[in-house]
């Protein structure tokens, strides 16, 4: 009597391994791996979707800004910001970009000659009403990527960029 149910559950198993092993049901589990996979691919497409959405509107308005080719003071990028000249050039110099040297604000040695500044004497009438010179410091579009990598990098965004990261 032993032996009756030890063969009934072998044959119930040959058979279970024969239903499984049929190419119905190969194909059949084959299709449902292969729709989940659909589904997990579709939505990793979604998310890359939007992903590149925002890389584009980046790349847009960098591409605007490198288009100009005119030196910038730095009240003109700060105004990107929604900062005036003098914060801007404290938070450069917090970030090591830049030192004040007489009056003029420096970049510090490893990046200078990069082509990231120039250097414009301007006159002015001073308080003795004499015509004195003065040395400023201007951006070039190189420059104003330069500081907007090196903010970032910091977690600092132009105004255009803040609005949509909030």
């Amino acid at each position: 009597q032993r032996t009756l149910p030890v063969k009934q559950i072998r044959q119930y198993f040959i058979q279970v391994e024969k239903d499984i092993s049929s190419p119905e049901k190969i194909m059949a589990r084959a299709l449902k791996i292969a729709d989940r996979k659909i589904i997990s691919l579709e939505h990793k497409n979604e998310v890359l979707q939007l992903e590149l959405e925002e890389a584009r509107k980046q790349t847009d308005y960098l591409d605007l800004i490198l288009q100009t080719k005119d030196m910038l003071t730095t009240t003109q990028i700060a105004q990107d910001y929604g900062m005036s000249a003098n914060k801007f050039n404290q938070i450069l110099k917090q970030v090591g970009i830049q030192r004040k040297v007489n009056g003029q604000w420096i970049l510090y040695t490893k990046y200078q000659g990069k082509g990231y500044i120039a250097s414009r004497t301007f006159d002015y009438v001073g308080k003795d009403n004499k015509v004195h010179s003065k040395i400023t410091t201007v951006w070039t579009q190189l420059g104003r990527r330069f500081i907007y990598e090196k903010l970032k990098d910091n977690d600092i965004y132009p105004l255009i960029e803040q609005v949509e990261l909030f």
